[in-house]
């Protein structure tokens, strides 16, 4: 699909974006406004991420703000899958539930590190895992 690492790092990354910016444009109280954020991911991240909007649109819950990308580090390409790390802001980022009481843990660090699993396959780039990474954090990057 690729004819060279780089062109694979830069569509898991153009793939990511385009996730988190579906994501950001996520109304709860609109279930249709959910359907763009799985044209990035394979069908069992899609189900996961379904059955969690779904939840929560079911609950009334309320999101406000966005996730920004701070950094993007390419890790490994093969040709099936493209694996990477991703620092993730979400400090301008709030849920609350359907009376305005925020759901947001009060130590949920500003930034979090997450390692990502893309799938390649002739029609796409796909996220295909998200795991945050623990013992790392990306509090410092800029």
């Amino acid at each position: 699909m690729f004819t060279n690492e780089d062109e694979a790092f830069t569509a898991a990354e153009e793939t990511y974006r385009g996730y988190i910016a579906a994501f950001n444009a996520v109304d709860l109280s609109k279930p249709e406004t959910f359907e763009p954020v799985f044209a990035f991911t394979t069908a069992s991240y899609s189900a996961n991420e379904r059955k969690q909007l779904s939840e929560m649109h079911a609950e009334g819950y309320i999101r406000g703000g966005d996730i920004a990308i701070v950094l993007f580090d390419p890790l490994t390409a093969t040709d099936e899958t493209v694996t990477a790390r991703a620092c993730t802001d979400a400090s301008r980022t709030t849920f609350t539930d359907a009376d305005g009481v925020s759901l947001v843990p009060p130590d949920r660090p500003d930034r979090v590190l997450v390692e990502l699993t893309f799938t390649l396959n002739a029609d796409a780039v796909l996220l295909d895992t998200a795991e945050v990474v623990t013992d790392e954090s990306c509090a410092s990057s800029e």
